[in-house]
């Protein structure tokens, strides 16, 4: 009984005092929580294989959702073998699992070798312990599930784990008992849920947590010394020194910076699109008042943008580069081809009888779609997350 009552504080991430009295012929007996699948362990016999595939996360994934403090990303590369508690596990092997396919050059590549698998297959054993907590580490597991679904081109699922990330979420921001560190973790969670939720409803009718009306009420994340500067620890030495493959491609204000300028983006997007106005006659027409308006805004967010991400609206070349600069661009041109199109639909309506001033507003808009789908190509392979989105607004968002 003392063995098992260890075992489960252990796989629970407690430590009681009952375990900590345990001798080292006791401790020897406790039976691991969840045995090592032959895969896993393959997987971990070669010490590189999980290091390499931690690079890759934080260099091609994090950066999208930059919700993990430096801190823990020196954690999980210096740590010899797998986290103990039970959602420090479940998220190591999340990210290893992801990592695994941001590795390799394209999606289909990556499906066919599948590396992930049985990384998933443990994580998976581990959710229904991660369930029971509540803490920042819990939420991250749940979010990442969600952005490994969403590498997997697989929305749906997707969507089921971002929905209970987001509640979760919700929840934790209300409670008034969190420490600096974690309120800043679970305000940066909270925006993530909100961005990814948000960007499948456009494209899928699913339910919705009804995190958007929390906008205004959520603070913008901001710079945390807890989560943004590696401070010295017993287990965290630096990871960017000779013979470590990791080398952290943006600064955390250039994270930082990237997820205010698609939170802005995201607040245009889901306030106003649609430039139509209603006649008495019931008949929708191209409004061009609130067009001008909507690509004033839109041309503002961009000259506010830090230098560091402000795209060449006209030349492709410049951004192939950085992959989140790749994609705002792709988002600044199906903004503005959206904001444009109901005066391309109104000519196609009235056929003959239509008003030759829109014509000019046809125009833009073409070139608009035209830019917006020479960044959407480019875009693809370098965004792994953002794959469902990127083919679902070349498919199907202006038919």
């Amino acid at each position: 009984m003392v063995i098992q009552n260890a075992a489960f504080m252990e796989l629970v991430g407690l430590e009681s005092d009952l375990a900590r009295r345990m001798t080292d012929a006791e401790r020897a007996m406790v039976p691991t929580p969840y045995p090592l699948s032959l895969g896993v362990r393959k997987f971990f016999s070669s010490g590189s294989s999980p290091i390499s595939a931690l690079t890759a996360f934080f260099n091609k994934i994090h950066s999208w959702y930059p919700i993990l403090s430096l801190r823990l990303r020196d954690k999980l590369f210096n740590i010899g073998d797998l986290p103990k508690s039970a959602s420090e596990r479940c998220l190591y092997l999340i990210l290893v699992a992801i990592g695994s396919l941001a590795q390799y050059d394209s999606l289909h590549a990556a499906l066919r070798e599948r590396p992930d698998a049985p990384l998933m297959e443990e994580a998976l054993l581990l959710l229904p312990t991660v369930l029971l907590e509540s803490g920042p580490t819990a939420l991250q597991c749940l979010i990442f599930l969600s952005t490994y679904y969403l590498c997997l081109v697989k929305p749906c699922q997707a969507h089921d784990y971002i929905l209970i990330a987001s509640m979760r979420a919700q929840n934790l921001l209300k409670s008034a008992s969190l420490n600096p560190e974690d309120q800043e973790l679970i305000r940066r969670a909270l925006w993530v849920t909100l961005l990814i939720e948000i960007e499948l409803a456009i494209q899928l009718d699913l339910a919705s947590s009804g995190i958007w009306t929390l906008d205004n009420e959520i603070p913008l994340p901001s710079w945390s010394q807890h989560v943004d500067e590696v401070l010295p620890s017993p287990f965290s030495t630096p990871v960017d020194t000779p013979g470590r493959p990791f080398s952290s491609p943006q600064s955390p204000s250039q994270l930082l910076s990237y997820f205010l300028a698609e939170i802005a983006m995201r607040r245009m997007l889901q306030r106003c699109t649609t430039s139509t106005r209603i006649l008495p006659s019931g008949k929708q027409i191209f409004a061009r008042v609130i067009s001008t308006e909507l690509e004033l805004q839109l041309e503002q967010w961009h000259s506010h943008l830090p230098e560091y991400l402000r795209f060449d609206r006209y030349c492709i070349s410049e951004c192939n580069i950085n992959p989140q600069l790749l994609f705002l661009r792709t988002q600044y041109y199906a903004y503005r081809a959206s904001i444009l199109w109901p005066a391309v639909h109104q000519v196609m309506v009235e056929r003959e009888q239509y008003d030759t001033t829109l014509l000019s507003f046809c125009l833009e808009f073409y070139r608009s779609y035209n830019h917006f789908v020479l960044s959407a190509v480019a875009c693809i392979p370098q965004c792994l997350p953002n794959t469902w989105t990127l083919y679902a607004r070349y498919d199907d968002h202006f038919l």
